[in-house]
């Protein structure tokens, strides 16, 4: 087989695969970056949380404290809720933006698309961010999601997992509408480079 069929052969099987193949990518660029971020994300959390105990608080004493009484490992507490989450929202929101935007002609459909898109990835990934988010908030009372998930199911209802989920209907509106002038902008640069 010569290298041009090769090539022919991957890119028919990367069609086929379209989806997947687009899901697979924006899930693998959320997990790498939120593996990278997540000590930020994790004291922004905290610092949101501890604002009313501790109007001062400020991302130096946050990371003194948590050093202090966490260590690194602390920090990184609930780091594979985190990883799951985004890498499992980027590609289900990636997989279906990606797969189908083309077939659309106007760009109020496209950005109607983007917002579909990214409001059904929030809202299926909804559960895995309350666990995330209240893992990193009581780490002294959960260990790590599957615990967390353990105490909701049995002390709350499945419905505390989609507490406050009203607020992505404004949220996504914001992300979709960047989301679709990062890709206008990709494709004009797109073409301004072919020709």
């Amino acid at each position: 087989m010569k290298y041009g069929d090769k090539e022919n052969s991957l890119r028919k099987s990367i069609e086929k695969h379209y989806y997947i193949v687009n899901g697979f990518a924006g899930g693998s660029a959320g997990f790498i970056i939120q593996f990278i971020i997540y000590p930020f994300e994790y004291f922004r959390v905290i610092i949101s949380n501890e604002t009313n105990k501790n109007p001062k608080m400020g991302i130096v004493q946050c990371v003194k404290d948590a050093m202090k009484h966490r260590g690194i490992r602390g920090i990184f507490n609930g780091v594979t809720n985190n990883v799951i989450y985004m890498a499992s929202a980027r590609g289900v929101y990636f997989g279906l933006f990606d797969s189908f935007k083309d077939r659309l002609s106007t760009w109020y459909y496209r950005w109607g698309w983007s917002y579909v898109s990214i409001l059904i990835a929030l809202i299926v990934n909804y559960p895995l961010d309350t666990i995330r988010k209240r893992v990193i908030l009581a780490p002294h009372k959960f260990i790590n999601g599957r615990e967390c998930l353990k105490h909701i199911i049995r002390n709350e209802s499945l419905g505390s997992l989609y507490k406050g989920v009203n607020i992505l209907s404004v949220q996504a509106v914001t992300m979709s509408i960047l989301l679709y002038i990062y890709d206008q902008m990709f494709i004009d640069i797109f073409r301004k480079n072919r020709n």
